[in-house]
């Protein structure tokens, strides 16, 4: 399959280039840019869609790779919610794709993409610097990327409230040996975090809580006495009526 979309990709990418030459020419006197470019991109768009439904390929062009299911053998999986692949949007860097087949492994942080190929269906393990976020089975997804010593470090994050400050949920699965039965176990995991000021901490008591807040200290710490907010016992509900209150702060 590599190969084929590599040829096909070719093709699509020669034709492109000779239609940026060749404009002007179409035309038969000199174009001001802004037409020039106009009609790059219609043309464009024309050849792009003619090669998502020729016989190299159907869906978006993709960055990405063969996915590998690592967990054959798990008892549940390494999935989100299933192993059912749900229509969903992706938010790519330059584009936006809408009613993708997708799915979301939370062990290894990747997002799946179902690609229709004339051979058959190949699973693909999108890459995560073209991908901005999506969307699927109700719920919204954005990369993260923080700065660890001389590396940049991506991941999902389930976007919970989006504001001046971001509610962040970070779902996990671990796995664990399970001798007993000869079969892997997901263990599923979720963690709260809160973006502010491009910081992101990890929201686990009061501390963490009233230090991701740290320039409306008091009134927080005010707020969570006089509503008897306890932070391991709080619902995602409380924590963005919080969320509302700082802002207004």
């Amino acid at each position: 399959m590599k190969n084929k979309e590599i040829i096909c990709f070719n093709k699509f990418l020669l034709i492109t280039l000779l239609i940026s030459e060749s404009v002007s020419m179409c035309f038969g006197q000199p174009i001001n840019n802004l037409n020039k470019e106009k009609a790059i991109k219609n043309m464009t768009d024309n050849v792009k869609a003619l090669f998502y439904y020729s016989d190299c390929t159907y869906g978006p062009l993709v960055n990405g790779k063969l996915y590998t299911d690592y967990y054959p053998g798990l008892l549940g999986h390494q999935y989100l919610y299933s192993k059912v692949w749900e229509k969903g949007v992706v938010y790519f860097r330059n584009d936006v794709e809408k009613e993708l087949l997708i799915n979301y492994d939370i062990v290894s942080d990747k997002l799946l993409f179902n690609k229709f190929c004339s051979d058959g269906v190949y699973c693909i393990e999108l890459n995560i610097n073209d991908v901005k976020g999506f969307f699927f089975n109700g719920h919204e997804f954005i990369k993260v990327t923080l700065i660890e010593g001389s590396k940049e470090i991506s991941g999902y994050y389930e976007l919970i409230y989006d504001g001046k400050v971001k509610l962040l949920l970070k779902w996990e699965k671990y796995i664990s040996k399970a001798s007993d039965i000869n079969k892997d176990i997901a263990y599923l995991e979720k963690t709260l975090y809160i973006k502010n000021n491009n910081k992101l901490v990890k929201v686990y008591n009061r501390k963490s809580l009233i230090s991701s807040l740290a320039d409306q200290a008091r009134n927080i710490e005010n707020y969570l006495k006089q509503n008897k907010f306890y932070v391991r016992t709080a619902a995602l509900d409380d924590f963005v009526k919080l969320m509302v209150y700082y802002e207004s702060l």
